[in-house]
């Protein structure tokens, strides 16, 4: 069964989702992970495992993981910062 936050979301933009709360959680793991699961949850609603594993290969091998872009442009993504821009967002 669907879970609510999910429904009216397309296959693609779940896994999109599901991306960029895994980035999103590697670097504010206490925020994300739970969004995170629940979303890769719902995509393993949507899909048989077999399934699941080439439509994640196929819908984002445009975005690089971190370790593969750092290694491409041969820089490390900076860390989180206390009084980024990203802290000045509402909770």
């Amino acid at each position: 069964m669907a879970q609510q936050e999910f429904q009216g979301l397309s296959n693609e933009t779940l896994a999109r989702v599901w991306f960029a709360l895994g980035l999103a959680e590697a670097r504010h793991p206490a925020e994300f992970i739970a969004l995170r699961d629940a979303a890769f949850a719902e995509l393993g609603a949507r899909f048989e495992p077999t399934e699941l594993a080439s439509f994640l290969d196929e819908h984002l091998k445009a975005y690089p993981a971190a370790d593969d872009s750092a290694a491409q442009t041969g820089k490390t993504p900076a860390p989180a910062s206390a009084g980024s821009v990203r802290d000045s967002y509402p909770a």
